[in-house]
This record gives structure tokens, sequence and C-alpha cells, in this order.
């Protein structure tokens, strides 16, 4: 009884988990339904330094013909170095039209890393990933490069 029993379960586990939306996850191209750029770094790409907030504007164009929802933005640090930009997300729920584009200002909050750490290894650059969900459950990852001075 107690085989039966459990067979059961993972029959209906497989059954309510294959019926389950699943989003993938893709690097940024040319030709996706998306295309993630960023602006305005401010202050200018080569006056910022260290201890400083960065403020961006991630820039979401919709390339398909259909409307397209952006539930999550984030931007993470994609390398070490002297300088340790703190995760940001934000969850705008906003609906972009087929051939359109929406901004997400970002502020991005920077630290010197510490002598110790492994973050401090110089590099005169920051290299940011964004990560675009949309509602369909599908992510979409561009990185950046912003020069930095005095890393």
């Amino acid at each position: 009884m107690q085989r039966f029993a459990f067979a059961a379960l993972l029959i209906l586990a497989g059954c309510s988990s294959a019926s389950a939306p699943h989003g993938g996850t893709y690097v940024n191209q040319a030709g996706d339904p998306i295309e993630i750029t960023i602006e305005g770094a401010s202050p200018r790409a080569d006056e910022i330094a260290m201890d400083q907030p960065i403020s961006i504007a991630v820039v979401v164009a919709n390339n398909s013909d259909l409307e397209v929802t952006v539930t999550q933005v984030s931007v993470y640090q994609g390398s070490v170095g002297g300088l340790v930009v703190q995760p940001f997300t934000t969850s705008p729920n906003m609906l972009i039209d087929p051939a359109k584009e929406a901004k997400f200002d970002v502020l991005l909050r920077t630290l010197r890393a510490s002598e110790k750490s492994a973050m401090s290894v110089y590099a005169p650059i920051i290299a940011l990933r964004v990560v675009v969900t949309l509602a369909n459950g599908d992510r979409y990852t561009q990185e950046f490069e912003i020069p930095i001075r005095g890393a």
C-alpha cells in the first residue's frame, strides 16, 4: 500500500511540475524579443571614483510584435576589483508595447573593498551584469563595463 501511495505521489508531482510555465535564461543578443542597454552613468564614466554612488538608467527595448511585461530588473557586480557594487533590484511590473522602450533608474551604491579582501585586486572597470525578468518567466542578461578612476 505504501508503494502505491508513493508511486501516486511521484506521478502527481511530475504532472503538476510538467504543466507549470518554465522560463529560460538567455544572454541578450541581437534579434531577441528585448534589448538591454544602459545610459547616462552619472557621474560621467571617466569621473567615477571610489566610494560614491553611480546613477545609471537600464533601458529595455521591446523588439517583438507583442507586449512584454518587465517584472524585475536586477544589477549585480560582474567582476572583482577595488570597488564593491551592492546589488540592486526593482520589481516594476511595467508593460512595454511593441517597438517601445522603458527606462529604469538605478542608483548603485559602491564601497571600497578591504585591503585583505579578494575583491581588492586592481581593476580599472566595474563590470555589471543586468538581469531583466519578464512576466512569462524568461530572463535576459547583459554585461556592461564602466571605467573607473582611482581603483
